[in-house]
């Protein structure tokens, strides 16, 4: 490891690499150079706000860094010398741990392998993650050990996760726990033949204001997005004595301007409150929404799903929504969504009720007349899906 010097073996093009860095670097802030193979745990004590970890080419290590702080003016950042080319860490657990940081950005990284987790953004309720950037972020085949999430941020503030993509996981691709004011935007999520791909972003632990946007869920995944299950992990205690309005699981979570391909289902909704479900494209799903039982001293969901478009190849879809045993899904206001596809008006009593409250009639008679990007090109039918109004 070295600090804005050059140290054999390198290759030409790393070497030159490094003297740009050097030349345009902050006069206030390190560039940290990491070779491949280096320990750059061993940065943690060594960073101040506005140095950058700049690792070189080569396929490095993970590496854990706690308590590691910039400022809104100078993050830490941590990225490859050029940024056009993803530095690769080949990870035995955890790709990239930060331990409740503090403004750092994270960009141009790929991490394979993780048997844990891709990256993981962790805090604790008194030390929160706070202020944390992933640009173009990829994460492949996380394994089966423990979370098993490709990017998981639990106990944080202020997240924003922006064209990042995950590969093959286990439980989610996205886990978001106790995370509050977070977005997820441009995502790309695709599972993968050997692994489980649960879900794609996993929303619970009391997590709030939290916005999945514009992000495309490719086929095979269980559940594009779960919205307070608490199966999706473990139930934080209820204050004693209980409140009297019931605590959330996800609240203020909006999912909008989406694209799931083939999902069981698009989205199941658990203990959540003031949520959205708004113009999204869904495209030959088993069922469209389900709706879970939640657990007791918990409040029951409470959504709107509008805009949305949904369109199916014959033999697809089963019903168009679930609600499992001792769910309550009256909160769940149903206003105007397009449905279509070539069976619908001959099989359309077999895919049963609207699942919750309908509070507008469906359109269920226009066909969108997709083209191969899957934008409608009936006028009528633009009026739905991800680039709705």
């Amino acid at each position: 490891m070295a600090h804005l010097a050059i140290r054999s073996p390198w290759t030409r093009a790393a070497a030159f690499a490094a003297a740009v860095l050097v030349a345009t670097a902050d006069a206030d802030a390190t560039q940290h150079l990491v070779r491949a193979g280096d320990d750059w745990s061993k940065l943690e004590a060594k960073l101040q706000p506005g140095d950058e970890i700049i690792l070189m080419p080569g396929t490095h290590r993970g590496a854990v860094l706690k308590g590691v702080a910039g400022t809104a003016e100078k993050p830490i950042t941590i990225r490859p010398a050029d940024r056009r080319v993803p530095a690769r860490i080949d990870a035995t657990d955890v790709g990239i741990h930060l331990v409740s940081p503090a403004y750092v950005e994270i960009e141009a990284i790929a991490v394979v392998g993780a048997t844990h987790t891709g990256v993981l953004i962790e805090g604790t309720k008194d030390a929160p993650a706070r202020h944390v950037t992933l640009n173009a972020v990829y994460v492949a085949n996380t394994g089966d050990k423990g979370a098993a999430d490709g990017i998981r941020v639990a106990n944080a503030e202020y997240v924003t996760l922006d064209k990042c993509r995950v590969e093959s996981w286990h439980r989610a691709a996205v886990h978001l726990h106790a995370a509050r004011d977070v977005a997820v935007r441009q995502g790309d999520f695709v599972g993968g033949a050997k692994s489980a791909d649960r879900y794609g972003v996993a929303i619970d632990g009391e997590s709030r204001n939290v916005t999945v946007e514009r992000s495309k869920f490719g086929q095979g995944l269980v559940m594009a997005v779960a919205i307070g299950l608490p199966e999706s992990d473990s139930l934080p205690p209820l204050p004693a004595p209980p409140p009297e309005k019931p605590p959330a699981l996800a609240e203020g979570v909006l999912v909008e301007r989406c694209i799931s391909d083939r999902p069981a289902r698009f989205v199941a909704l658990g203990s959540c409150r003031d949520t959205v479900i708004r113009a999204n494209t869904v495209l030959s799903p088993t069922a469209v929404w389900e709706v879970a039982a939640t657990a007791q001293g918990w409040c029951a969901p409470d959504a709107t799903i509008v805009s949305n478009l949904i369109s199916w190849e014959p033999g697809t879809l089963q019903r168009f929504a679930l609600a499992a045993p001792k769910s309550v899904p009256t909160g769940i206001a149903i206003e105007v969504n397009l449905w279509w596809s070539l069976e619908l008006a001959a099989a359309k009593a077999s895919f049963g009720e609207f699942v919750g409250t309908l509070k507008a009639p469906q359109v269920t008679d226009v066909d969108p007349a997709f083209d191969n990007f899957f934008e409608p090109r009936t006028a009528a039918a633009k009026a739905f899906g991800r680039n709705a109004p």
